[in-house]
């Protein structure tokens, strides 16, 4: 799916859970539903119908995603505080929800040899992998940044190789927040694909 900007309206999450329901994957259209919800600004009764529609159609997945979002949004804000930034005082924050709804968190870990440093969203990845999930619908990163901190480009790269077109939201400590598609921050992608091709 190709989007002109990578920011996500009403009628793109939308777009998104109508294609996760083709697909069969209805926990991640229930994610972009729920954000779906919270980006219309008008009551339109076309709008209301679509969410209805995606609703009745992803069941209890719908309810869970949006107790999930929530807590999931405030233990990645709450968790950034144990981040390990010495060097740059940048603390970041991450949170990833996996297709199970089990919320995963992690800190970004500086180290002397700056190279060598963790980011938040590898963090917490690691920690879903080492218990053996291999796929999630959500990643939030949060700092206490002005402009909302997306994922480096080697953060989005791994991000990508697990969960392609899972949604990202961007947290800061005063509130703002904005959300993406893990597509849209990495168009044009390496991605598995060319290593498995015969």
């Amino acid at each position: 799916m190709q989007h002109t900007h990578p920011t996500l309206t009403f009628d793109s999450a939308i777009e998104y859970a109508e294609d996760f329901i083709q697909k069969n994957l209805l926990i991640h259209s229930a994610y972009y539903a729920v954000v779906a919800e919270q980006l219309h600004d008008a009551q339109s009764e076309q709008q209301v119908q679509s969410l209805q529609s995606i609703r009745q159609r992803t069941g209890n997945n719908y309810i869970n995603a949006q107790t999930t979002l929530l807590k999931a949004q405030a233990e990645a804000l709450s968790v950034r505080q144990h981040s390990f930034a010495p060097y740059s005082n940048f603390h970041v924050g991450s949170a990833i929800i996996d297709t199970t709804h089990t919320i995963w968190k992690g800190v970004n870990v500086e180290c002397s040899s700056y190279g060598l440093t963790i980011c938040a969203e590898r963090s917490a990845l690691v920690s879903m992998i080492s218990a053996g999930h291999r796929a999630f619908t959500c990643v939030i990163v949060t700092a206490d940044t002005p402009t909302l901190t997306p994922p480096c480009g080697a953060c989005r790269q791994l991000l990508y190789d697990f969960s392609p077109d899972a949604l990202v939201i961007l947290l800061n400590t005063e509130g703002k927040r904005s959300l993406y598609s893990m597509s849209a921050l990495l168009p044009a992608s390496f991605h598995p694909g060319f290593l498995l091709s015969s």
